[in-house]
């Protein structure tokens, strides 16, 4: 397959990205190195410098019904008549396609209200905001999510989704992606935001790339709906440069049940939301964070920061893997007092801090149960608030935050 304008590569062994091939080796062209050196994990240029936030196939493509090689079913607005426009709905577009097409979103209009199932029949679908970021707003299928996933190796780019609300009756969960999918699932330079979930379920690996998930949470159910939710499921969630800002109603800018998470060079903030923790990882299992940034807001519901097998008591919930490792990393509390990561150790478990800088009031490590453990920790910093830490006073606007350390062409967006 060959590869989209914006598509750089990708270098570990999860599933590729939009437009990626498993296996090629990321390169970041004119970025910057804020603090330091690396490459940058993503493989793909940040949003200020990518193609895909301005491709447009009526100005920069000869041919409008293949893309890279693949059919493109592309969904234009009701009433726009250019050469190239298919179908003025994301639900046909899904009942045209086959496995491995690609469906294209023009974006230079008014918001869609509409939702789309991707059934179970199709797998390697890649589905792409153009001429801008479309958005779908204010609707759910089958009282789940704007876009309900029931396929394998799904790719979403480009794309916000906002006002994704079911009611009471309905289970006041609706999702901007809902996955319950066969496997696999790549999102990049989504915007995700004011919904009940940004992403509820998943399944196999989910991978995250220069993404944004805001806002999200509902009032019907207050701490039970999160920026994201990951299931139990899910082998892997690998996320890199993407945010995670305020959520609401006291739900978590991350909770995953997953059986590994990784996160790096991102960013997960409270900011002026009424959240819960900026990381919960439920049910234990390994949880990998390198080079990001945590900040917890004055008004956050939550006394923790990240929490670690919080929900773990129970035996048959909890992964046969227990570890934490934290790399580079710099933790903010905005809040007065509390704890930094609160944890629970079963199974042999292992913690590994280096170079984490701890910010603010508070315990830096509380242990919540008598499980045998064992802690390594090196080059770790204490500060009693920003100022002694060198960092700019609090604001709760997102693009005031620190940048997180040693990532390579990172941006706020």
């Amino acid at each position: 397959m060959l590869l989209p304008l914006w598509a750089v590569g990708c270098s570990d062994s999860s599933t590729a990205g939009p437009g990626q091939d498993a296996g090629d080796s990321p390169q970041i062209d004119g970025g910057s190195t804020p603090d330091g050196g690396g490459e940058n994990p993503s493989g793909l240029l940040p949003p200020s410098m990518s193609p895909v936030l301005t491709y447009c196939p009526f100005t920069d493509a000869s041919d409008l019904g293949q893309f890279e090689g693949r059919t493109v079913v592309r969904v234009c607005h009701s009433g726009d008549t250019r050469a190239g426009c298919d179908v003025n709905t994301l639900a046909d577009a899904l009942s045209q396609v086959s496995s491995g097409d690609w469906i294209e979103i023009v974006g230079d209009g008014p918001a869609y209200n509409q939702c789309g199932v991707i059934p179970a029949t199709l797998s390697d679908i890649e589905i792409v905001g153009v001429c801008g970021r479309p958005h779908l707003q204010n609707k759910v299928c089958q009282s789940k999510g704007t876009f309900l996933n029931l396929g394998r190796d799904i790719s979403i780019s480009n794309i916000e989704v906002s006002d994704a609300k079911i009611s009471q009756q309905e289970g006041r969960n609706g999702a901007a992606v809902r996955d319950q999918g066969l496997g696999n699932l790549n999102l990049s330079y989504v915007y995700f935001h004011n919904n009940q979930n940004g992403i509820l379920g998943g399944k196999g690996v989910i991978r995250i790339d220069w993404s944004r998930f805001e806002a999200n949470g509902s009032p019907l159910d207050p701490g039970f709906t999160h920026n994201t939710y990951f299931s139990a499921d899910v082998d892997n969630v690998i996320i890199n440069y993407s945010l995670f800002l305020r959520a609401q109603n006291e739900g978590n800018n991350m909770k995953s049940r997953a059986k590994r998470m990784e996160f790096h060079c991102s960013v997960s903030a409270s900011l002026d939301g009424i959240d819960s923790r900026e990381m919960d990882i439920s049910e234990g299992g390994e949880l990998v964070i390198t080079n990001s940034l945590f900040e917890q807001g004055a008004v956050s519901a939550n006394s923790n920061i990240i929490g670690f097998a919080t929900e773990a008591g129970n035996p048959d919930r909890r992964h046969e893997m227990q570890s934490i490792v934290i790399r580079d990393t710099d933790i903010i509390n905005d809040r007065s007092g509390g704890s930094f990561v609160a944890y629970n150790a079963f199974n042999g478990f292992t913690m590994d801090l280096e170079n984490v800088r701890f910010i603010g009031s508070g315990e830096h490590l509380r242990k919540t149960n008598d499980g045998m453990e064992s802690n390594t920790e090196a080059g770790s910093e204490s500060f009693s608030d920003r100022a002694g830490a060198g960092l700019p006073a609090y604001s709760d606007d997102h693009m005031q935050l620190p940048m997180p350390r040693g990532c390579p062409g990172f941006e706020y967006f």
